[in-house]
């Protein structure tokens, strides 16, 4: 069931020093920040735990959005350094939450299927199999994968992958043997493929220094969530 409307409220100062807190996974810190601030997702309420893990990765950062401006309005800055060499300087970014773009899904899903090139199909029982069914990362893997990611990206994506990937031709749940059978091209199209049926809440912005001169991407820093599928 899709669920439009959302009820939050501003944060405490008990919610900024959880923020703030070390030894815990940031996924798991956005976990916590939602039970305590998000009072109903639709008909559900209260929003538990286990609620908060199991919202899309980009819901997650769209509540955390909704968060933020209930706590500090819309206004946010931004301060990054110039990543050239000779420069290093610091800059401010100034920008409005209300205006980072939010792209809904088309298909609700919650599975997608599809079909891999016939030179990445898995041979399993004898047979070559192509068609693949997957699920989108929640919060629960990034819980799990976060603090694999910063070690070993490519081992974070084979956790993803064992953790979303459904169905392998005609075998539900998808074999661990099938999954480690996956090419290198087989697992980029799944992430792909898990990319454009996603929503989306982009984050990222650009600015140039008035220094160097050149035009720099980044993130923005006013949120509390992790990059990426994993992260």
């Amino acid at each position: 069931m899709v669920h439009r409307e959302v009820e939050v409220v501003a944060m405490t100062g008990r919610d900024e020093e959880l923020l703030a807190a070390t030894g815990t996974g940031t996924a798991a810190l956005v976990t916590e920040l939602l039970t305590r601030c998000v009072r109903r997702i639709g008909d559900i309420a209260p929003v538990t735990e286990d609620v908060a893990q199991h919202l899309l990765v980009a819901d997650r950062q769209f509540l955390l959005l909704k968060v933020r401006e209930a706590t500090f309005g819309t206004a946010a800055r931004s301060s990054i350094s110039c990543p050239w060499a000779d420069c290093g300087q610091r800059i401010d970014i100034e920008f409005a939450t209300s205006a980072i773009p939010v792209v809904e899904s088309v298909d609700k899903g919650p599975d997608y299927s599809f079909l891999l090139d016939a030179t990445d199909a898995v041979r399993g029982a004898g047979q070559a199999h192509r068609e693949l069914t997957f699920r989108l990362p929640n919060g629960a893997d990034q819980e799990a994968l976060s603090p694999l990611l910063h070690h070993n990206e490519a081992a974070a994506l084979t956790g993803l992958l064992g953790r979303c990937v459904t169905r392998i031709g005609p075998f539900s749940p998808a074999p661990p043997e099938l999954l480690a059978r996956l090419s290198p091209r087989a697992r980029r199209s799944v992430e792909r493929r898990m990319a454009e049926v996603a929503p989306q809440v982009d984050l990222t912005m650009e600015s140039t220094c008035p220094s160097a001169g050149g035009t720099i991407p980044s993130r923005s820093r006013s949120r509390a969530s992790c990059s990426g599928s994993c992260g």
